[in-house]
C-alpha cells in the first residue's frame, strides 16, 4: 500500500497547477453569454449612478468655467455654511416643501384621474 501511496504523490507532481489567471479566463470563455448579459448593468450602474459623482465635487469648489472642476481652488464646506446662515434660509425650506405638497396634491392624482375617464369611455 505505501508504494500506492507513492506512485499517486508523483502523478500529483507531475500535473501543473493551474495558474488563478488561467482559470478566470477559462470561466470568462465558459461563461461569456452570462458575462454579456451583465455588460448592460454595470454601464448603467456606471453611467447613471456612479458618473453624477463627477458633478458632486463642484459643491466643494469655488467653481469657475474657465477654470473647469479639477482646476478650481477647493473651499471644503463655505457654500454649505453660507447657505445655512442665509436669512432666507428657512423661506427656501418652507417654500420647496411647499412645493412638494402642491405636486403632490395636484399633479399625482391628475394621471390617475384621465386614465380612470379614459377607461370610462
Amino acid at each position: 500500500m505505501p508504494e500506492l501511496d507513492k506512485n499517486v504523490s508523483q502523478a500529483a507532481a507531475r500535473i501543473p497547477v493551474e495558474s488563478k489567471w488561467s482559470f478566470i479566463r477559462k470561466d470568462l470563455i465558459r461563461n461569456r453569454m452570462i458575462y454579456l448579459m451583465l455588460l448592460p448593468v454595470i454601464a448603467y450602474y456606471a453611467l447613471f449612478h456612479y458618473g453624477p459623482m463627477y458633478g458632486l465635487l463642484i459643491a466643494f469648489k469655488d467653481y469657475g468655467i474657465a477654470d473647469g472642476v479639477w482646476r478650481s481652488p477647493w473651499v471644503g464646506f463655505t457654500h454649505f455654511q453660507h447657505f445655512f446662515e442665509n436669512p432666507y434660509f428657512w423661506r427656501l425650506i418652507r417654500n420647496t416643501f411647499m412645493i412638494n405638497i402642491y405636486e403632490l396634491l395636484f399633479a399625482f392624482p391628475a394621471p390617475i384621474i384621465l386614465a380612470l375617464l379614459l377607461n370610462e369611455i
